[in-house]
């Protein structure tokens, strides 16, 4: 684990390396869809908007088990990821399957 503390914002901010957890999850493939299966649409939408998807990841609950695969420890104790954390293998593929 290392912190980071930013100086413009004055928090502490968490890294982990999770080399051991990348070696195990099961990875599901989520294709997105190509530009022209997005354009023959196109003609009949009546309404467009524009999604921000910065912190993304943070949007996205991690069930508990997997919570607990998430586990580190600090000097003040132990605490697990609730949201889905940056790093993992496996994140892209469950944000692609939520975006979808």
């Amino acid at each position: 684990m290392t912190t980071v503390i930013r100086p413009d914002r004055k928090r502490v901010l968490i890294c982990l390396d999770p080399k051991e957890l990348n070696q195990s999850p099961e990875r599901a493939h989520y294709a997105m869809e190509t530009v022209e299966e997005v354009v023959t649409r196109l003609p009949q939408a009546k309404v467009f908007s524009t999604l921000d998807a910065n912190c993304g990841y943070w949007q996205l609950t991690v069930d508990i088990p997997s919570s607990k695969l998430c586990t580190f420890n600090t000097p003040l104790g132990r605490y697990r990821y609730k949201r889905l954390p940056f790093g993992i293998n496996a994140a892209s593929e469950i944000f692609q399957r939520y975006m979808t």
